[in-house]
């Protein structure tokens, strides 16, 4: 016998010690002595549900290890293959200890064994969907560092457009498998330890050529009092006019075309 239930608990319709069926998941919005979640019952037999069938026997539904008294009626006119259960918590049904129907023990080790196999796939499947780890770097390898510039959305101080890198850097350290010691040729000495996800390898090819954006912290009439410089890129981003950029004239947007 193909015994339908769910996996989440023991929320499985009864009839004569027999399961029949199971309660739908979201059905949780009841009050003891109030009316009972949808479910849906299948015949032990695989055969069609009958009106025979569901008025026979003595039906019970078991909740978070409790079994309540239940009756039936039709779920709808567009499924006759299945019937809905619909339950009134009259009052919970006590049997002595230790005695547990041979169906329902059933029962309890096949979700057992149903929720052990899903967490596992559900274990293989999150491994499979992670991105590969870091390349490993070596000393003396060129890299370019990412950078993140600050974002004030109310000051309009920065714009947050991209995540810039710089560099190159040359790696002279590695402290842990994945953090290495980056040396700055610009002030010929170590600028600090930084994770290899914020890293990549640096090639002296033109993909690597870095143009110069410029955004303005207080800008009157399009004349800038205050400027920042960073790394960047694209050859065409936000900002206002400053040093070797040119403007794209007649445009609403004031853009800034890096030279390179």
């Amino acid at each position: 016998m193909l015994i339908k239930v769910p996996v989440w608990g023991l929320e499985t319709i009864w009839k004569d010690d027999q399961a029949v069926g199971y309660l739908r998941r979201g059905d949780y919005a009841y009050t003891l002595g109030t009316s009972l979640g949808q479910g849906y019952i299948h015949h032990p037999e695989g055969r069609r549900v009958t009106e025979e069938f569901l008025n026979s026997g003595q039906y019970e539904v078991e909740v978070m290890g409790k079994r309540f008294k239940a009756n039936v009626h039709l779920k709808s006119p567009f499924d006759p293959q299945r019937k809905r259960l619909k339950g009134q918590y009259d009052y919970p049904i006590h049997k002595p200890e230790g005695e547990i129907p041979p169906a329902r023990e059933e029962v309890k080790e096949r979700l057992i064994e149903i929720a052990r196999g899903r967490l596992e796939g559900a274990a293989v499947r999150r491994g499979t969907g992670q991105k590969p780890s870091a390349k490993p770097y070596e000393v003396g390898d060129q890299v370019l560092l990412k950078e993140a510039p600050v974002s004030d959305f109310w000051s309009r101080e920065t714009k947050k457009l991209f995540l810039p890198y710089s560099g190159p850097f040359e790696i002279i350290g590695i402290r842990r498998s994945n953090a290495y010691v980056l040396f700055d040729p610009g002030i010929q000495q170590a600028r600090g330890v930084f994770n290899s996800e914020s890293l990549k390898p640096w090639k002296p090819d033109r993909k690597n050529m870095r143009g110069e954006w410029v955004d303005a912290t207080t800008c009157i009439s399009g004349l800038i009092k205050t400027v920042s410089v960073r790394r960047c890129r694209t050859k065409t981003v936000w900002g206002h006019l400053k040093g070797p950029v040119m403007p794209v004239l007649g445009s609403k947007k004031k853009y800034i075309s890096c030279p390179y």
